[in-house]
């Protein structure tokens, strides 16, 4: 139906006093008619504090039976009796609710909240995101926010996303049921607090949890959210078999010991970027080997085949070489920062011809000398082999002249063994 399809397509995040729903029933007598007879287009509710109590009640009666989408948003001050009706209203039909999403939220409402949650039946609830507010100490107070792992339908759970918060304790009911549905986890923080005072994820109790995922198949990590320090440099090995897409942005923090111990045969698609390298972020990092990804020699993840990289290889201590032996199969690379040149050269200058079965690359953030590099390797490759197609995104690079960028691309959009596509801002768009 176009109507729900364009109702699907709003923003959500905050409070609309006109969203589309709202607008149809006004166009004309058939358009309101056809709009109050599908419930799929009152299935999205906004609770906000400027939300009408009869709005609510409203979207309630029109969704009839079907699953809801809960979105409580722009909750940034101290809670007050406008929260407390909406939550009256809202969690009389809590068996329905199927994503429930908190943006923003101030720790006082989230407080509130989280304490009308604790005996409510969420028995068909499949997604969950919380996004708190960043957390800045105060008054001896330097904890972040805690989620309630009590809080889950552990039976229906398909996703969990938690931004500035850290985890509890697994309770036992669900070290003993576990989150058999439980497909993506995305953990990050926003907030340097969470580095500076050291209150991130235990290892044990993030391993814990992972173990109670069988099924899980997407895990993020962005910044210091989990704590992989360990005296020894070893952490306790775990596995996840089904996992296919793994997300490492690490802000500068170590996660090198959670790939050493992490075991997953089904790995498709890996990224491990590096926001600036550690001379910028003030972190030492110790020596590592050639590659956490390779296993004497043998990759351990050979079946990925998308692979997103920035300043990786200079933060890391890696050698590109080492990843190009990790990952033989890739067919779509993204590369950023140190990593472009690093990449290029290593690929040019191979005997071997890594990277056989690549089809796709993407530049970003260069710096001078590496279109230089990347078109001599294009050049260099078989005359038969198919073209690659290459994308040059981002800002223009540190250290160019005036002249010498444009110079540069104009000779790699010449290149015969690739399509070329150029996106950097104050250039036009561009394809060869």
């Amino acid at each position: 139906m176009v109507f729900e399809q364009g109702v699907k397509n709003q923003d959500r995040e905050y409070w609309d006093p006109s969203p589309l729903e709202l607008v149809l029933l006004s166009v004309s007598r058939h358009w309101r008619n056809v709009a109050l007879s599908a419930p799929g287009l009152w299935c999205e509710i906004i609770v906000a504090p400027q939300q009408p109590l009869s709005i609510l009640r409203a979207y309630l009666e029109r969704s009839s039976q079907s699953k809801l989408a809960i979105n409580l948003s722009q909750w940034n001050q101290a809670p007050n009796s406008s929260l407390d009706q909406q939550l009256n209203i809202v969690l009389a039909h809590a068996h329905r609710f199927c994503a429930l999403r908190a943006r923003g939220v101030g720790d006082g409402p989230l407080d509130a909240i989280f304490a009308r949650f604790a005996d409510v039946d969420f028995s068909a609830l499949e997604h969950v995101l919380v996004h708190a507010q960043p957390h800045v100490p105060m008054d001896g107070d330097d904890k972040p926010k805690e989620f309630s792992l009590l809080l889950l339908p552990a039976r229906s759970l398909r996703s969990l996303s938690l931004q500035n918060m850290i985890l509890s304790q697994i309770p036992t009911s669900l070290s003993e049921t576990g989150l058999p549905r439980l497909s993506s986890l995305v953990l990050e923080t926003t907030s340097d607090w969470l580095d500076l005072t050291r209150h991130m994820i235990p290892y044990a109790l993030f391993r814990q949890f992972l173990r109670a995922a069988p099924n899980l198949s997407f895990l993020k990590l962005c910044g210091r959210v989990v704590d992989f320090r360990v005296e020894d440099g070893v952490l306790d090995a775990i596995e996840i078999p089904f996992l296919e897409t793994l997300v490492l942005d690490s802000s500068g923090s170590i996660c090198g010991p959670f790939i050493d111990a992490l075991s997953a045969p089904s790995l498709l698609h890996l990224e491990y970027p590096f926001q600036a390298l550690p001379s910028d972020l003030g972190v030492e990092h110790e020596p590592s080997p050639k590659s956490r990804f390779l296993d004497g020699g043998i990759p351990k993840y050979p079946n990925v085949r998308t692979l997103y990289l920035h300043n990786t290889v200079e933060a890391e201590l890696h050698d590109a070489a080492s990843y190009t032996l990790a990952f033989p199969n890739v067919a779509c690379v993204d590369l950023g920062g140190s990593d472009v040149q690093a990449f290029a050269t290593t690929l040019c200058d191979s005997t071997s011809e890594p990277w056989k079965k690549l089809e796709r690359i993407c530049v970003r953030d260069l710096r001078v000398g590496s279109l230089c590099k990347l078109y001599a390797w294009l050049e260099k490759r078989a005359k038969g082999d198919k073209k690659i197609y290459v994308t040059v995104e981002g800002d223009v690079g540190w250290g160019y002249k005036p002249g010498d960028f444009e110079a540069d691309l104009e000779k790699l959009l010449q290149c015969q063994s690739a399509t070329v596509d150029v996106r950097v801002p104050g250039f036009p768009s561009t394809s060869s």
